[in-house]
C-alpha cells in the first residue's frame, strides 16, 4: 500500500499534471464536474485507501490543485511508516 509520503512524491515529480497521470498516482478516476473561463474542476472516489480526491486545473497557466483524503481504516499508522528518508527524529 502507498503511503501518503509516496503519492505526494508521484504527483509533485509528474512530467504533466492531468487527471489520468494524478487519477493513476491515487489510484482514482477523476471526473470533471465543472469549468469556469480559467479553471477546470475534478472530482474522484473511493477508491482504495481514498475517500475522495478533488483536482483543480488552470486553464490558462500551470496552476494546479490536488487534495485527497484516507480511508483511516485502511492506512498504517505512523509507528508503521518508513519515515528514515527524513533523517533522525529529534
Amino acid at each position: 500500500m502507498s503511503v501518503p509520503h509516496d503519492h505526494i512524491h508521484s504527483i509533485v515529480t509528474l512530467g504533466s499534471v492531468t487527471p489520468d497521470a494524478v487519477g493513476s498516482v491515487l489510484g482514482v478516476s477523476f471526473v470533471k464536474e465543472r469549468e469556469r473561463p480559467s479553471w477546470e474542476f475534478y472530482e474522484a472516489g473511493p477508491a482504495g485507501v481514498i475517500t475522495m480526491a478533488v483536482l483543480n486545473l488552470s486553464r490558462t497557466d500551470t496552476r494546479w490543485l490536488v487534495g485527497w483524503e484516507y480511508d483511516v481504516a485502511k492506512m498504517p499508522r505512523e509507528d508503521e511508516l518508513d519515515l528514515s528518508r527524513y533523517g533522525t527524529p529529534k
